[in-house]
């Protein structure tokens, strides 16, 4: 039975601040799982994952880059899977992070 990745990045409760969230890259990285031969990161904007965003596979790999996510509140995890196609859903863990558009500096103008 393979244990759940251990999450390394985006950070738990990590706010993510980017110029324009649909076209940055938001970077996932975990650990490795001895006997994983693949990856499933998923990302969803509900703790139970009933709305998920984005499901992309991650074959032998300890990382993933998304892109096209609104600014707000996702959650995320990854799963891994052993030569047998055994996957453990029920065990992983769940991180959150926020992302969030970096607002314009504003000139400030002074009087005298």
């Amino acid at each position: 039975m393979l244990g759940p990745p251990e999450l390394v990045a985006p950070l738990n409760l990590a706010p993510i601040v980017v110029e324009n969230p649909k076209t940055s890259p938001v970077r996932f990285e975990w650990k490795p799982v001895q006997d994983a031969v693949s990856y499933t990161l998923r990302i969803s904007t509900t703790t139970m994952f009933t709305k998920t965003v984005k499901e992309a596979p991650a074959r032998g790999n300890r990382r993933g880059k998304i892109t096209g996510l609104d600014p707000g509140d996702y959650f995320w995890n990854v799963t891994a899977t052993d030569g047998k196609e055994t996957d453990q859903r029920r065990s992983a863990r769940i991180f959150k992070f926020t992302l969030v558009a970096q607002g314009k500096a504003q000139a400030m103008l002074l009087e005298n």
